[in-house]
């Protein structure tokens, strides 16, 4: 049976088998929620899998703020629950929160799955994205603005969204989260370096080969930069594993049976 939680500030969609002692950990991207996951919950209810997908800081219905916060909240309820082994599905910025699970809950970590990552924002983007992050005073700017106007919340089947312009999400609602909180964060982006290297090596990297946000070319020269090995890629932009899942449910299932 599939729960829903608010667990000291942070909300969660999770499954709990107290016949097992590892579970899964889905970490989804920027502008998603947990909820981006739910093509996923169903294999896992289907193969008895336990599984906790939070919504980020500024996401969804998590009303905590800080990231080191969070990722103590998401271990302690994973720990609370019984389990000592986790494999974690990461999806774009949840890369970010990977990074820092990872460097504080190092021994409990089985697996790592990563999905066109944030590594590091201004090699892996070019054009105007690239401009964009030089700038990056302009996310501040854009959020204050767009802040003034009424927000029109509810929780979208974000693995249904079609095919439609990146720069359109945070005008059309696709993503769950405040537009100012939203700008923030990709103010936050805009700089962002992984400063533990060591958690992609112990990974599976996944890559979009059409992905126009963090493109999969100088993603792979970065990954090759840290002499990252286990990386495969796909047919799909950079929402491929959430748009297109019945395209990667195979690679899923193969990394949760593991």
């Amino acid at each position: 049976m599939l729960y829903k939680v608010k667990y000291k500030n942070v909300f969660f969609h999770y499954k709990a088998l107290n016949s097992r002692k590892s579970c899964i950990l889905l970490l989804h991207g920027l502008g998603g929620t947990s909820y981006s996951f739910k093509r996923y919950f169903k294999i896992l209810e289907e193969k008895n899998i336990s599984f906790f997908a939070s919504d980020h800081p500024f996401h969804g219905y998590t009303e905590e703020r800080d990231f080191q916060t969070y990722v103590d909240t998401i271990f302690e309820l994973i720990e609370k629950k019984g389990y000592k082994e986790i494999k974690i599905v990461s999806h774009s910025f949840g890369s970010y929160v990977t990074e820092l699970f990872y460097t504080k809950f190092k021994g409990s970590v089985k697996n790592i799955m990563l999905i066109t990552p944030f590594i590091e924002a201004k090699k892996q983007t070019k054009g105007l994205g690239l401009f964009l992050y030089e700038k990056k005073e302009f996310f501040r700017y854009a959020g204050k603005i767009l802040s003034i106007f009424p927000e029109k919340f509810k929780y979208p089947d974000y693995a249904k969204i079609g095919r439609k312009p990146y720069y359109a999400y945070w005008l059309n609602d696709m993503t769950h989260t405040d537009r100012k909180g939203y700008f923030e964060i990709q103010y936050f982006v805009a700089d962002r370096k992984i400063e533990n290297s060591e958690f992609l090596n112990v990974s599976e990297i996944h890559l979009g080969i059409y992905d126009i946000i963090t493109y999969c070319d100088l993603t792979q020269r970065l990954l090759k930069n840290y002499n990252v090995k286990n990386i495969f890629l796909h047919k799909g932009d950079h929402l491929f594993p959430l748009k297109e899942f019945k395209n990667f449910k195979e690679n899923f299932i193969q990394f949760v049976d593991k």
